[in-house]
Order: structure tokens, then C-alpha cells, then sequence
């Protein structure tokens, strides 16, 4: 195959030019590397420092002299796995107990992806409940009232 010279010269400059776009972004990735924050879940290059990480909740009295009187922030990782109210709330069983939620319509749709080609199907909160675990169904509207009532329960 015969190739002009002026093809010759394109294709040179083609490769000369990816080589130098290459090296620079090369050393504009070494520069970033060293970027606080760079390659880190979004909001981790925030002022973090100095911020302790828990696991878990303590105790009242440990929360308030070593937290609330010092007026130290503190980040409590999976402390609320432990609390009743999550227990409660991840429950089938808890959300089925409402008598509200035999009459009360949510609507679904069916499949991963929000199909707005149709109007969503209307059930109650109770079916929705027993069934999306084993049926293609997603609630799409906000959270039914009934479940947002505040029962206020002494702890321990």
C-alpha cells in the first residue's frame, strides 16, 4: 500500500502527539495522586482531621463527659444496627401490624427502571409488603403517613 508523504507526516505527528498527551497525563496523575482526597469516596477530602470514628454507640455517661462536655464532633459507625427502632423498621412483620396498611394505596411499578410509560399500578401498602420480596414491584410514592407517627418508647 502506498502512502503519500504528507499521509507520512499525519501520521507522525498523530503519534508524536499521543506520546506527548500520554507523558503529560501521566504526570498530571502523579500530581493528582498526592491530592488530599484524590481517588476517595465524594465528601472524604472534607475536614475530617481530627474527627474520632466509633464503632458503634457508647454508653450515655461516656457520650456526654468524653463528647457533649469537651464539644468534640464524633462519628458513630453502625450505631444504628444497634437501635430497636432499625430492628423494628427493617421487619416485615412491623410494617404488616398496621392496620392502616390494609387500606391504605401506594403505587408500584414494575422492573429496576422507573417505566414512565404507563401509570404505576395502585395496591395496598399490605400487598405491596408480602410482595416485593418475590415480585418485580418498587413503591414510587413517599413513605405512607400512617408510618409516620411517632410512638415514643422508654428505653432500658
Amino acid at each position: 500500500m502506498l502512502v503519500s508523504v504528507g499521509h507520512q507526516r499525519f501520521i507522525s505527528l498523530v503519534i508524536f502527539l499521543n506520546s506527548v498527551a500520554h507523558f503529560w497525563a501521566k504526570e498530571k496523575m502523579d500530581t493528582l495522586n498526592h491530592l488530599k482526597g484524590h481517588l476517595q469516596p465524594l465528601g472524604m477530602q472534607g475536614l475530617h482531621s481530627g474527627i474520632r470514628t466509633i464503632q458503634g454507640f457508647p454508653n450515655p455517661e461516656v457520650f456526654f463527659e468524653n463528647y457533649v462536655e469537651k464539644a468534640k464532633p464524633v462519628i458513630f459507625k453502625g450505631a444504628a444496627l444497634d437501635h430497636p427502632a432499625y430492628k423494628l423498621w427493617t421487619s416485615d412483620e412491623y410494617l404488616l401490624s398496621f392496620e392502616e396498611g390494609k387500606y391504605h394505596e401506594v403505587v408500584v411499578e414494575t422492573g429496576k427502571k422507573e417505566a414512565r410509560t404507563r401509570p404505576g399500578d395502585a395496591i395496598s401498602f399490605a400487598s405491596y409488603v408480602r410482595d416485593y420480596r418475590e415480585k418485580d414491584v418498587y413503591m414510587v410514592n413517599s413513605v405512607p403517613d400512617f408510618l409516620k407517627k411517632v410512638r415514643y418508647v422508654k428505653l432500658g
